[in-house]
């Protein structure tokens, strides 16, 4: 069982497999009355009301079935450190394979550019010194190519090809600096619907248009309002140079204790899934939260931070705020 709606979960299911044809069945249980299910902007009703938009109910985001090997890369995070022009790398290892070798490569354009190798299962870190340094920035979104080798002496038994940016984000004063540099960050409020499927994208091309064209009407960036986007999107944000704000599907949800738990180990997730992606440049779980809301807020604030240091976390986006020493703060304005 997987509780949460927002980030990929996978089962194992190779004992379950029998000779001729299989099927699977997903059950999905949604219940936005219980108030312990936080829904972002979803309508309690089956139609939108007010500023809440109709509903999604059931799978939204893509379902595939992949083979994998006795031993696998499962997940890895990469912390780039372009004052020392490398990246930082942890791949965690699932198999008990003999004598096994974790290879990374960094590519620029084709060329590589740094390697580094780890042996052993479980926990790996590596450290890539790259030979090139090219930043990642709004206008020039540069991305190297990375790829991971598994081998159990000299046989290879799993690759895994991704992507970094080197980039840097800091606090100095007032301002947001990127790669030392301050950048105003002119950001739409990004909502995440569409007419043919409300949470889900009618396309991968839907997803890259909707940034083209907040660009094209003078955006550098979108707080991802209330949703938890899909990675598809953040590839697309990366690719292009568009600043997001990573943020959680908090509406008003505080002090419903009995879901503590469950909002703390989601977000988790999504931290843990969304991390690379360098257009993330902040993490925000909390909308205009309400009084009884501090201390589920400071709860995630320290996850955040803990899982993810190298972005600023904002605890609330306006209303309630409870931290006593916030490293970045707003609050929402409305004219008349």
């Amino acid at each position: 069982m997987h509780i949460g709606e927002n980030v990929d979960f996978a089962f194992e299911i190779t004992k379950l497999l029998k000779d001729g044809p299989n099927e699977v069945v997903v059950k999905v249980l949604d219940d936005i009355w219980s108030g312990l299910q936080p829904s972002g902007k979803q309508s309690e009703s089956d139609q939108s009301a007010g500023c809440f938009y109709t509903r999604t109910t059931g799978i939204w985001q893509s379902v595939w079935l992949e083979a994998v090997g006795s031993s696998f890369v499962e997940n890895i995070s990469v912390v780039p450190d372009p004052d020392n022009s490398r990246v930082l790398i942890e791949a965690k290892i699932n198999g008990m394979d003999k004598d096994m070798t974790l290879k990374a490569e960094a590519f620029a354009d084709g060329k590589p550019v740094g390697s580094d190798s780890a042996t052993g299962p479980g926990q790996n870190r590596l450290l890539l010194n790259l030979k090139e340094k090219t930043l990642w920035e709004p206008g020039s979104p540069f991305l190297y190519d990375l790829k991971f080798t598994l081998y159990s002496g000299k046989e290879k038994i799993d690759e895994l090809k991704s992507y970094f940016g080197l980039r840097k984000i800091s606090i100095d004063g007032r301002r947001i600096l990127i790669n030392g540099k301050p950048v105003f960050q002119r950001l739409i409020l990004d909502q995440g619907f569409y007419p043919e499927g409300l949470w889900t994208a009618p396309s991968d091309e839907a997803l890259k248009q909707d940034i083209q064209m907040s660009m094209a009407c003078g955006y550098n960036g979108a707080r991802l309002h209330q949703k938890v986007f899909e990675p598809r999107f953040l590839y697309w944000a990366d690719k292009l140079g568009y600043l997001v704000r990573g943020e959680y599907p908090n509406a008003g949800y505080g002090n419903q204790r009995e879901g503590f738990s469950a909002v703390v180990n989601e977000w988790t997730e999504i931290l843990l899934r969304d991390r690379n992606h360098p257009s993330i440049i902040g993490w925000c779980a909390f909308n205009e939260s309400f009084e009884d809301s501090g201390e589920l807020q400071q709860m995630i604030w320290k996850v955040t931070k803990a899982v993810d240091p190298t972005r600023p976390a904002l605890e609330a986006s306006g209303w309630m705020h409870t931290l006593p020493h916030p490293e970045i703060r707003d609050a929402h304005t409305a004219s008349s």
